[in-house]
């Protein structure tokens, strides 16, 4: 028994503002749609009077290019934002203190401004907001993006009074109370340079998937063959994860703090791929039987370092992509959001489990016609958020058995756990294990052998952790999210 869900874009909730041909690329096309608040996303020229401020400050500071100063720039910025004290805007002031890059980035600063200025002609029918408990997909230009990012960076957006999202203006990147923000900021400002160097032409898509009731998995009854696992000590899954479905571990608000705190896996994937942002703006929270598909966003950075050490690191945009029918670059991430455990033994529970199995289910289950095989992931929700390598590992195998598709398991330094997991699910496979889940008693079981013989989980009310196929392993280092 196997199950996807094939996306195909051919249904009424499949929602496109633009069109592609090879030849002319990606463009805006018209609607019959009219603005609706609980169901579209408020633009900023959408209130006449506030964009009239907005455009007045925005041509200012795209005309006078490299003449602009930073006393200049903040009173124009200020000028259509209230505020009831000035706020912090001194990383934006570092950029113009440097003098081997002011110059530089003077130009972008006012190309960015002459780009969220081109919104209006752009965005021609409102943008479906992707709602919770509601299948559907986006498609938008790589030009429509920008211009809504630009238009974020100078945080022109109002609030979504309907629903739950993730912050989209940029102004907290602008002050040196948001940790690493300078080099969050590097990664933005180097991909509207690049952006601007050599426009895009394609397109990105934002599937919402969910799970209905009566398609859950009957965990207790299936017996599905397991699919490989390949563990991978070292690489990440952004770069030896290519030409894979690539995992998020994500927020439930996607993009997690990408614009504000946050600076582990989910967070650093969207500075180095900064069109994933957008799904902040369109996206409601994720609910527990819901994942998020993204296709075709471009890498436009590298870094080094995680977390507090982290360092935005040159790269220059693949230009040769290969792009299909619909003008995106061959590049899937699937937002998948674990469970935050404070108490680390109530991921034991059959509840929760089951939680995290009908998550990486229905994320895995999610496809187009020409996705990927494998899937690239790893210690989901394993680190600030408490989860257990072991433990999410097997999840994360059953659900992709009966997605049947292959895992390769990125571990992220773990060398002894990537030698063990590999070994066991080698050994599982071997012995003819399928997936199955049951609760006789207070054991919690998952894997079932046509022989009856079940590997357990101890129970949790006892404090043990670790499944009997799998030895005690050391930390060798701390989890990462």
């Amino acid at each position: 028994m196997t199950l996807n869900f094939v996306r195909d874009f051919s249904q009424p909730e499949d929602y496109f503002l633009c069109k592609y041909d090879d030849i002319d690329g990606a463009k805006p096309i018209s609607s019959f749609e009219f603005y609706i608040q609980t169901k579209h996303i408020p633009l900023p020229f959408y209130n006449i009077e506030r964009w009239k401020r907005i455009e007045e400050a925005l041509e200012w500071i795209a005309n006078v290019g490299e003449a602009l100063t930073f006393f200049d720039f903040k009173t124009k910025f200020l000028s259509y934002l209230n505020f009831s004290a000035e706020p912090d805007l001194s990383v934006i002031a570092s950029l113009f203190n440097q003098d081997s890059t002011a110059y530089f980035n003077k130009r972008i600063l006012s190309s960015i401004a002459r780009l969220a200025l081109e919104l209006p002609k752009q965005i021609k029918q409102p943008i479906r907001a992707l709602r919770k408990e509601e299948n559907g997909s986006l498609t938008l230009s790589q030009l429509q993006i920008a211009s809504l990012l630009a238009n974020a960076f100078y945080s022109t957006f109002t609030a979504r009074n309907f629903g739950e999202f993730n912050r989209i203006n940029f102004i907290r990147l602008f002050t040196r109370k948001t940790p690493k923000a300078a080099e969050k900021l590097k990664c933005i400002l180097h991909y509207f340079y690049q952006f601007f160097k050599n426009p895009p032409t394609g397109t990105v898509s934002i599937i919402r998937q969910k799970l209905n009731c009566e398609l859950e998995p009957k965990w207790d009854e299936i017996e599905c063959p397991l699919v490989n696992l390949n563990a991978l000590p070292n690489g990440r899954i952004e770069n030896e994860g290519e030409k894979m479905t690539q995992v998020d571990f994500a927020n439930e608000f996607i993009g997690g703090g990408v614009l504000g705190y946050g600076l582990v896996q989910e967070e650093i994937r969207f500075l180095i791929c900064p069109e994933l942002i957008i799904s902040c703006l369109v996206c409601e929270k994720m609910e527990k039987n819901e994942a998020i598909l993204i296709i075709g966003a471009e890498r436009y950075s590298d870094y080094q370092g995680y977390g507090s050490t982290f360092c935005w690191k040159y790269r220059q945009r693949d230009v040769s992509s290969q792009r299909d029918a619909m003008g995106r670059v061959l590049s899937e991430l699937l937002a998948i959001d674990a469970l935050n455990f404070s108490h680390p033994l109530e991921q034991f529970f059959e509840g929760y489990i089951r939680r995290e199995l009908r998550k990486a289910f229905i994320g895995f289950a999610t496809r187009t016609a020409w996705s990927f095989d494998q899937i690239a992931t790893g210690n989901w929700g394993c680190g600030v958020f408490g989860g257990d390598l072991h433990l999410k590992s097997l999840i994360q195998l059953m659900a992709a058995s009966l997605a049947c598709r292959p895992l390769v398991f990125f571990t992220f330094g773990k060398k002894l756990f990537a030698q063990e997991l590999e070994e066991t699910v080698k050994l599982l496979r071997e012995e003819g294990f399928t997936v199955g889940l049951d609760k006789p008693w207070l054991s919690v079981h998952f894997l079932v052998a046509p022989s009856g013989m079940r590997m357990d989980f101890p129970n949790p009310d006892e404090g043990k952790k670790i499944p009997k196929y799998y030895r005690s392993l050391p930390d060798e280092n701390k989890n990462k999210r």
